[in-house]
């Protein structure tokens, strides 16, 4: 089974693709950018993306999959996201994750 995972990073006015309007999380790329939305939902199902050159609070960066072939659990997924978005996150901002002003 292939579990996808997406880094994020708050991004305020970098340039990438372009997009606009609500999207569906299972529909995300790395380029999309979106704002936060009501972060006390448990499940989201789709977020607002916008042009990528307006200001934004996120931008897709980085995308890999988990090939386990069963859930490994929610531990073990956020243990793996962090240390795997961790790892991309100087080569896209130009700086170490602790370095940046970036979240």
């Amino acid at each position: 089974m292939r579990y996808r995972i997406l880094a994020s990073i708050l991004a305020f006015g970098l340039v990438a693709a372009a997009c606009g309007g609500d999207t569906s999380v299972f529909d995300l790329k790395v380029g999309d950018c979106f704002d936060d939305q009501d972060l006390t939902q448990i499940e989201v199902a789709t977020v607002p993306t916008v042009d990528c050159p307006d200001l934004h609070d996120n931008e897709i960066y980085f995308e890999y999959s988990m090939n386990d072939a069963a859930f490994p659990g929610d531990n073990a997924t956020l243990e793996s996201a962090a240390l795997r978005c961790l790892d991309e996150f100087a080569g896209f901002v130009g700086a170490a994750y602790l370095d940046s002003e970036l979240d």
